[in-house]
């Protein structure tokens, strides 16, 4: 109770009722709200002036990264993530597990 008190719950319903009502409560249900950061890429080209004594007419370098952050205030589970297949089931906690981060290096040279 909302004072401290307790009241013992003496409402009885059968078995089928306790086993196949159970998930579909508001208990069972949250926001699906989250913040990520899905991908990020940073560039940087090298001047010309750089380049002066070299072979190349450009060399530019960029990093990327991809699921660097995610944040789910209301679970620690990701609701885009479904290892049941299609169906009505999105957002099951069931077996999942979090989206790897990837990171990559791309190095551009032109002549």
């Amino acid at each position: 109770n909302a004072d401290g008190s307790y009241t013992p719950n003496n409402i009885q319903i059968d078995a089928q009722n306790y086993f196949n009502q159970g998930l579909q409560t508001d208990l069972n249900v949250y926001g699906a709200t989250v913040y990520r950061l899905r991908e990020l890429t940073l560039s940087y080209q090298l001047p010309k002036s750089l380049l002066t004594k070299l072979p190349f007419g450009g060399v530019s370098l960029s990093f990327s990264g991809r699921n660097l952050f995610f944040y789910a205030p209301n679970s620690l589970i990701d609701p885009e993530l479904n290892t049941q297949g299609a169906g009505n089931i999105r957002g099951l906690e069931l077996q999942s597990s979090p989206n790897t981060r990837n990171f990559s290096a791309n190095l551009r040279l032109t002549f």
